[in-house]
């Protein structure tokens, strides 16, 4: 907390302050910052700026209430934040508790499940490779980009030294030169090796040498190209064209 930005006289006491410490700190994140994203922003703007004035702990949970809501919920509150240099005591104290018992209602009510992608990650995991393949396919249908992401959590592009060199030859017979030349520039040795060990010494020359002529927006398309090469990885492996250690 900023030198003198505390309040000259205390507005809650000890007991009302260890409250509202104890709620923020076991509620759920997501539960509380849910409960109070339709509160007035005037009102919203009052209770950050008495967590912010009464303890540094108080304070980071005031900037991470803050940064949680919408953009544009952000700059109404900041905008109040800025307009309020005095309130009614009485007044901030109702809001606060309304505000408090708002959480510890939701927290009470609620569940959370935590991060979407990493619950449906984690599930995937537990898949076997075809049946992981079939649903991300099914899925890549409506929402591609959710697939990439997924993909490359679960299979990073360095995974590829994990696959033999069977599953490596068959990567490669349906990628050509400048999808390896850019995908393969800015990696590992150990990657690039992968490739041309399996690859016949004049291929693996050709990618080699291109690697001198990418162009600079060449380059900059390498993680699109990586990506199209995983993505590869995770279709042939659902088809059981090769093999992927789960």
């Amino acid at each position: 907390m900023n030198a003198g930005s505390k309040l000259s006289r205390p507005i809650l006491d000890q007991a009302a302050i260890k409250e509202i410490c104890d709620v923020l700190a076991t509620t759920n994140s997501q539960v509380a910052f849910r409960s109070i994203a339709e509160e007035e922003a005037a009102d919203l703007a009052v209770f950050l700026l008495i967590l912010h004035h009464t303890s540094d702990e108080l304070a980071k949970h005031a900037s991470e209430i803050l940064l949680a809501l919408s953009p544009e919920k952000q700059a109404v509150v900041a905008e109040h934040v800025v307009k309020i240099e005095m309130a009614d005591i009485d007044e901030v104290k109702a809001i606060t508790h309304r505000i408090v018992a708002q959480i510890t209602e939701a927290a009470e009510k609620m569940i959370a499940f935590g991060d979407g992608k990493v619950n449906l990650i984690n599930m995937l995991s537990d898949m076997s490779q075809e049946d992981r393949g079939s649903l991300l396919e099914s899925l890549e249908l409506n929402n591609e980009d959710l697939v990439t992401e997924i993909n490359q959590t679960l299979f990073p592009f360095d995974d590829l030294t994990k696959l033999d060199d069977d599953a490596i030859g068959t990567i490669i017979n349906y990628l050509g030169t400048p999808t390896l030349s850019v995908a393969l520039h800015n990696v590992s040795p150990e990657v690039q090796n992968k490739f041309f060990d399996v690859m016949d010494s004049e291929s693996a020359d050709a990618i080699k040498s291109k690697f001198d002529e990418l162009s600079f927006t060449e380059k900059q398309t390498a993680l699109t190209a990586q990506q199209s090469i995983i993505d590869l990885v995770q279709r042939l492996a659902a088809k059981g064209f090769i093999k992927v250690s789960s």
